[in-house]
């Protein structure tokens, strides 16, 4: 977990500062005291030791929940952050609890889609997650029954879980390491309904259905350097 971390900050850090957009980007960290946000670690060896200290004790072991927090402002830990990371690990539940989260914030900048989907593969290579979408919260509120497909601007699914998507008129396909990238033709909340619709109609898996207790983890060819 601590790896994934650490190569997310420094690809989010890089998409930041890309082209001037945030030069002075910082990832930061809730203080000890719990009161303000300080500098985050920047090395692998800190920042395997951040997740050991967000890991819950359990029969006096840290061996139970890796909960972590981290915050990218534009200009240090006293500006307000622009985007911020949650990953959730070693629950028992292997859905919603075993999770990473990133929130962009309206003056992040993400650039043009194809800058944005560069973004998001990386993020996807980096975590091997059963799915990930890209998603505004204008979207979920407005589709309501969202995440009863795997409908977003971005999305990949992992074969294992979720097979091959049905073909859409809403969304380019293409294959993405063991999975599917889905690209919205249509980059607005009724873009992304129609497609929510068209899997819908398909019978397209939810998102969540698939509860399991070991995941089958997917793999990507191309390869990069973080």
């Amino acid at each position: 977990m601590a790896w994934r971390i650490w190569c997310t900050m420094g690809l989010v850090k890089e998409h930041a500062q890309a082209g001037g957009g945030c030069p002075d980007a910082l990832w930061t960290v809730l203080a000890g005291n719990g009161l303000e946000f300080v500098p985050a670690p920047d090395t692998l060896p800190a920042v395997e030791e951040l997740a050991l200290q967000e890991t819950e004790v359990r029969d006096g072991k840290r061996c139970g929940r890796t909960h972590v927090h981290l915050q990218l402002t534009p200009e240090g830990p006293e500006s307000l952050p622009i985007a911020s990371l949650h990953a959730m690990a070693g629950e028992i539940q292997t859905t919603v609890a075993n999770s990473v989260n990133f929130s962009f914030q309206p003056n992040f900048p993400l650039g043009t889609i194809d800058q944005a989907t560069e973004l998001f593969r990386g993020l996807v290579r980096i975590w091997q997650p059963d799915a990930g979408i890209l998603s505004t919260k204008e979207t979920i509120r407005e589709v309501t029954d969202l995440y009863d497909t795997y409908a977003g601007y971005l999305t990949w699914i992992s074969s294992a879980p979720f097979g091959t998507p049905p073909d859409l008129a809403s969304a380019s396909a293409e294959s993405f390491g063991e999975g599917t990238l889905l690209t919205a033709r249509d980059w607005s909340v009724p873009g992304v309904k129609n497609m929510h619709t068209e899997l819908l109609g398909a019978g397209a898996p939810a998102l969540t259905a698939f509860p399991r207790d070991r995941q089958r983890v997917p793999t990507f060819r191309e390869e990069h350097t973080f």
